[in-house]
């Protein structure tokens, strides 16, 4: 004697599988997709690390250059103020040999001491 499935058993059964093997073909790219995610996310970390890097190196090189700078900025500030020194004795000695030379009675000739450089030289 053999056994037979009604129809609507047979389909059934067919249906059945058929859903699971769909359900196992979409784990199975959700699992594809969620590999290549995590594939994506480190290689923009990694991305994310060389930039800090270079970032880092360029922030170094700024301070550097910044702090060569301030340096720099502080010995044109000394010469400069040695320059309005002696650009202000100087006029002060100009004024005086002028006052001099119209013939001004009681005026000396006036003693004017040099630093030893003159400014055309400081700019060599």
């Amino acid at each position: 004697m053999v056994l037979r499935l009604p129809a609507a058993a047979v389909g059934s059964s067919e249906s059945e599988a058929s859903v699971d093997e769909k359900k196992m073909r979409r784990r199975m790219s959700n699992r594809e997709s969620a590999r290549r995610l995590r594939m994506k996310k480190q290689k923009h970390l990694q991305d994310l690390i060389v930039e800090m890097g270079k970032l880092e190196r360029e922030k170094k090189e700024m301070l550097s250059a910044c702090r060569d700078k301030e340096r720099d900025h502080l010995i044109l500030q000394g010469e400069n103020g040695a320059l309005l020194a002696e650009k202000a004795a100087l006029s002060g000695y100009l004024r005086r040999m002028k006052a001099l030379m119209n013939g001004k009675p009681g005026l000396k000739a006036p003693a004017f001491k040099s630093r030893g450089k003159s400014p055309a030289r400081r700019c060599t």
